[in-house]
């Protein structure tokens, strides 16, 4: 088991650093830190653990899509000034 040592808001302020056992393990969004109900000094097995990381990329492969559609409007506005 590993217990929830510390989060803290990323610089963009949509993720948050997750610490296990006063070490970074990963970063989350604020939906799987409210889905999951996360916090200080709760423990997590290791299929909270799974739960967790499958949550980050079930969001990852969500977005992607949007991200990669905004890159591609802003590249085109780009190439039309120059």
């Amino acid at each position: 088991m590993k217990t929830i040592t510390k989060i803290s808001v990323q610089q963009g302020g949509e993720r948050y650093s997750l610490f296990l056992d006063e070490e970074f393990y990963c970063g989350v969004s604020e939906d799987t830190l409210i889905k999951l109900n996360l916090k200080k000094g709760m423990q997590l097995d290791e299929t909270t653990l799974e739960l967790l990381n499958n949550e980050e990329v079930k969001i990852s492969a969500f977005l992607m899509p949007f991200i990669y559609w905004v890159d591609a409007i802003i590249l085109r506005k780009r190439s039309k000034i120059n």
